[in-house]
């Protein structure tokens, strides 16, 4: 099956899904962030950016779109944007349920070519009221203006449980590039959200036959400190990414964000819908900061708290 092929099927389920969920939850937030970036054997610089982003959600649906402009010491500045579209179906089975998701983004930095991605996924899980399983396959397609497109096809098995006041992850998801390629991502998470803040952490441990062992995570923390405003820190080191050919680096960001709007809607029920939300762009090495710029992004998606969302799981977090 051709990338097309396989993105078009999974733009086909989630938006077949989309249509279906109703009512819609709506919430815009705009966040502000300074950080700093080392990628290595490249000295290191630091950045400025704004982030404005909305979500809608609904039982079964998420829709989010978002933007980053930013600045960086060395004088390079970076604009750009993304939309992700999941939905999944109600259950087909006893505790079995499809979903699907389109999501794409380009990145504009100034005096630089502009890179474009579409990536289609689909999957089958498993969901119980504390824990998941699911197993999917999907592909992306990326260019940068003036190169040749690349492809990729990446499986995915993955697992989820709440135990305490934790929320816990693993997955695996090998990956082929038609540069001929591959590679494997084992990611850990784990989650809490204790009081007014939320606490995650990240490993990521990848294996290739081109490049051996790397292991790469993230850890980041965010204080509410009131309903629509809060403050969000994170710091970790990001792999080589394989599409693009950037370098791996440290980076370290710190910022604010505030909800703006935020319209009152009736509390729906959701099916798995917070676990099966995982799968990113970031997740298949496109990362966002830029070509080999320096700009990072704390992204302000909607957060359980910030929401006001309740019920179990870790909120939609694309």
């Amino acid at each position: 099956m051709s990338s097309y092929h396989s993105c078009r099927t999974g733009a086909l389920l989630a938006a077949a899904c989309a249509v279906a969920a109703a009512p819609l939850r709506a919430q815009l937030n705009l966040g502000a962030n300074a950080g700093e970036v080392r990628y290595e054997q490249v000295g290191g610089t630091g950045s400025v950016g704004i982030n404005p982003d909305l979500t809608l959600t609904g039982t079964r649906l998420l829709w989010n779109v978002g933007g980053t402009w930013s600045t960086a010491t060395d004088g390079s500045r970076s604009l750009e944007g993304a939309t992700t579209l999941w939905g999944a179906t109600p259950m087909v089975a006893s505790h079995v349920q499809l979903d699907g998701m389109l999501q794409g983004a380009y990145t504009s930095p100034a005096g630089d070519s502009t890179s474009y991605s579409l990536l289609g996924f689909g999957e089958a899980a498993f969901t119980g009221d504390s824990y998941g399983v699911g197993i999917g396959a999907g592909a992306l397609g990326a260019q940068i203006t003036g190169s040749s497109a690349i492809s990729a096809l990446r499986a995915s098995a993955r697992g989820w449980a709440e135990v305490g006041d934790w929320t816990l992850g693993l997955s695996v998801q090998p990956t082929a590039l038609s540069t001929k390629v591959w590679f494997t991502d084992v990611t850990a998470s784990a989650e809490i959200d204790p009081g007014k803040m939320e606490i995650s952490g990240t490993a990521l441990l990848r294996q290739s036959p081109a490049t051996g062992l790397d292991l790469g995570g993230e850890g980041s923390f965010t204080y509410h400190i009131t309903p629509r405003a809060a403050f969000a820190a994170s710091a970790g080191r990001y792999l080589r990414d394989p599409f693009q050919g950037l370098p791996a680096g440290y980076h370290v960001n710190v910022g604010v964000v505030l909800t703006l709007w935020q319209p009152r809607a009736k509390e729906t029920e959701g099916v798995g819908q917070a676990d099966l939300t995982d799968v990113t762009l970031k997740s298949l090495g496109i990362n966002g900061h830029g070509l080999g710029q320096s700009a990072l992004r704390i992204n302000p998606a909607t957060s359980k708290k910030v929401s006001g969302s309740s019920g179990g799981g870790r909120g939609h977090k694309p």
